[in-house]
């Protein structure tokens, strides 16, 4: 009797995890977001089979960037107001 790919559990379900890039660890700058989601709507635009796959993943970009945006303006913090004014 032939052994069932189901009940095997050799390496070949994490296979795809051999093709993921590991973590980098470092935060993406906002305008490298809003890169990112304009690439998104630019595929949408060339690929009309994807385009809501797409699209969604742009809004979650825009998301981000708008997230990230924030957290950079709070770390520069607030602008400095010039004493000689």
């Amino acid at each position: 009797m032939p052994r069932s790919r189901v009940l095997h559990l050799g390496w070949e379900p994490y296979a795809c995890m051999l093709l993921i890039k590991p973590p980098t660890n470092v935060m993406l700058p906002s305008a490298e977001c809003r890169e990112r989601a304009e690439q998104k709507i630019t595929e949408a635009e060339l690929q009309p089979r994807h385009e809501k796959r797409l699209r969604t993943a742009a809004q979650g970009w825009l998301v981000l960037a708008d997230l990230t945006a924030r957290l950079e303006a709070s770390v520069s913090g607030p602008p400095s107001v010039d004493p000689a004014e």
